[in-house]
């Protein structure tokens, strides 16, 4: 399976890969990526990375794959990556949609990053001025059936329909 699939880079301070991951993968064409950089997670070295190198601008999604299902802490400091990544790119005014049309997120949410795990998918979505809520579509093939929503940024206003507990 190793040759299957060849990654473009490897990314971090590199403190956990092993030796013979980057000797089979360097002259594959990955590019090894290491940043000493102690006050940052391989995530944020990652969002860095694809900020700089490959140009993403803030319409680009980008799936993260193996970012959850370990150590709280650490899922949260992800978590605080993607918004940490949010703000670092270059924006323009957000623009407010009119109440009659409705900002909808999907599995990207508004930062266009989704967190991915076996059991759970988590985006982040950005406060939105009143009257101008997320509206948020469940893909129920490929979602499990259970969601959750934890309020990051303070006190929230939450009207859902179809939940078994609206």
């Amino acid at each position: 399976e190793r040759p299957k699939y060849v990654p473009k880079a490897v990314i971090g301070d590199l403190d956990s890969v092993s030796r013979s991951s980057l000797e089979y993968y360097g002259p594959l064409g990955t590019e090894i990526v290491h940043y000493l950089d102690q006050d940052t997670n391989d995530l944020e070295k990652c969002f860095k990375y694809l900020r700089e190198k490959c140009h993403i601008t803030p319409g680009d999604s980008v799936i993260v794959l193996g970012s959850l299902g370990g150590r709280f802490d650490q899922e949260m400091a992800n978590i605080n990556a993607v918004l940490k990544h949010y703000l670092a790119m270059p924006t323009s005014p957000p623009r407010l949609a009119p109440p009659d049309e409705r900002p909808t997120s999907g599995i990207f949410g508004t930062l266009g990053v989704v967190l991915v795990s076996e059991e759970s998918l988590v985006s982040v979505l950005m406060p939105t001025a009143p009257g101008h809520p997320h509206v948020i579509y469940r893909d129920e093939a490929r979602e499990l059936p259970t969601c959750g929503l934890i309020p990051l940024f303070g006190a929230s206003e939450v009207i859902t329909t179809g939940l078994q507990w609206n």
